[in-house]
């Protein structure tokens, strides 16, 4: 018991610290009371398996399950970041996830990457006109209108721009949203006895 407690902690290396330590006391516990309901160590632990793909499994499941500190919001990066690592742990348990999970996740992510660089590049291209509008007048001294013209432009597609940014944020946000709920629905296929804790959040 003590040696696959120790391989499942080892396993567990992409949870935090606090979250390994309660998972291997559950798991603990579950293996005593089966001792204790009659079955040997030895048939008790591997009622569980391997302690490889039971992690993987649990960890899974983890980054699915809505966060304990979901109270605190992310930032739209961060929650990027971890809708990415879900992802890539759902994919992990089985080979079609490949296909079914991460195959559509990174077309998607192509097509936030697209919107993102569009509204970034226009913001950054108004910034270096207004620069350049601005260089033109106190060096050559071009005229009050050609000035105010170019200004206005610039602010005009600068606020497009950010109205981008706003705009991909929103729908990074849904993406992020919808990609876990298909990540927890397809984990209730591939591993329905450990879905339970992902389908009660």
């Amino acid at each position: 018991m003590e040696e696959f407690l120790k391989q499942l902690k080892s396993y567990l290396h992409g949870l935090p610290e606090s979250e390994r330590n309660e998972i291997v006391r559950d798991h603990e516990e579950m293996i005593r009371d089966a001792m204790a309901s009659g079955k040997s160590e030895i048939d008790a632990v591997q009622a569980f398996g391997d302690p490889r793909t039971l992690a993987r499994s649990l960890t899974a499941t983890s980054l699915v399950s809505p966060s304990k500190t979901s109270d605190q919001p992310r930032s739209t990066w961060s929650e990027f970041r971890h809708v990415g690592r879900a992802t890539l742990a759902v994919a992990a348990l089985a080979p079609f996830n490949i296909i079914f999970v991460l195959g559509p996740y990174l077309a998607i992510v192509g097509c936030l990457v697209a919107g993102w660089s569009v509204a970034g590049a226009a913001v950054a291209t108004c910034l270096a006109i207004f620069a350049a509008v601005a260089n033109e007048t106190v060096t050559h001294f071009t005229s009050v209108w050609a000035a105010l013209s170019g200004t206005l432009l610039c602010l005009g597609g600068l606020c497009f721009g950010l109205a981008g940014c706003t705009f991909m944020a929103w729908i990074t946000a849904i993406f992020a949203k919808l990609t876990l709920g298909y990540l927890k629905w397809n984990l209730s296929l591939v591993a329905p006895q450990l879905s339970e804790k992902a389908a009660r959040t």
